[in-house]
């Protein structure tokens, strides 16, 4: 079953089951990054709250691969993925941006790493994100805007130093925590664990947004529209500012 893997994932990680009661109107299937599944979980419970006989399931997955299994006909209501592949996702209708996060760096509490220069030191182990995916993309941006304060060095140094490539930012963090990497590039977002030293990129930070969009072939597509209004309201405005999150732009 397409997603069922990420969907293992999300259960053990934050609680939220896929198991829908056989009394329920209404399923909303919903796939996200895997930075999101907190956010998500906390928004599916308000909106299930306010809404009697809705239930939301959540799987979680890279916002490529969310869109690559959307395209071959994987079945959703609701999907959430990098603005800019959002755009090119020809299954969803109009994307909508709905979250906007930014790059900080995780590092290991006491480690090597004290500032974004320490990321060029000899010696420091980094993760990087695999070839072609959103997470490869925010962390060059961000080494293309701190190349620009520490000099030209700085980029060849800092590549010279990764030794492994996650798909997501959350997976980079996580081997910081378990000691396998000194620091990584990620999303404030996948920070929540508290377990990492957060350093803030300042003016060298980059925004990254992320969109919503109806899968076409929804047969729950005026629910799935509502998720994402309520996504924009006060309440879920709220939600998305406890896990580092803003609305989108």
């Amino acid at each position: 079953m397409l997603f069922s893997t990420f969907r293992s994932i999300l259960v053990l990680a934050v609680g939220v089951t896929a198991a829908v009661p056989a009394s329920a109107d209404t399923v909303v299937s919903l796939l996200v990054p895997p930075s999101f599944t907190g956010a998500f979980g906390d928004i599916a419970k308000s909106y299930e709250q306010a809404h009697p006989g809705v239930r939301i399931t959540i799987s979680a997955g890279a916002s490529k691969i969310i869109a690559e299994q959307l395209e071959a006909g994987a079945a959703a209501d609701l999907a959430v993925m990098g603005a800019a592949l959002a755009e090119k996702t020809s299954s969803i209708e109009r994307p909508i941006p709905i979250i906007a996060d930014h790059t900080v760096i995780a590092a290991a509490r006491g480690g090597k790493v004290k500032t974004a220069k320490n990321l060029a030191m000899k010696g420091v182990r980094l993760g990087w994100g695999i070839k072609g995916s959103i997470t490869e993309k925010f962390e060059d941006d961000t080494l293309a805007n701190l190349t620009k304060t520490y000099g030209a060095s700085y980029a060849p140094a800092v590549m010279a130093n990764v030794l492994v490539h996650k798909s997501v930012g959350l997976q980079a963090e996580k081997a910081v925590e378990e000691g396998t990497i000194d620091a990584a590039i990620v999303l404030a977002s996948n920070t929540m664990s508290g377990k990492t030293e957060v350093i803030d990129l300042g003016k060298d930070s980059v925004a990254v947004v992320f969109s919503a969009g109806v899968v076409k072939s929804s047969k729950n597509a005026d629910v799935a529209r509502r998720i994402v209004a309520f996504t924009q309201s006060p309440a879920g405005q709220a939600i998305l500012k406890k896990y580092h999150q803003t609305l989108g732009t």
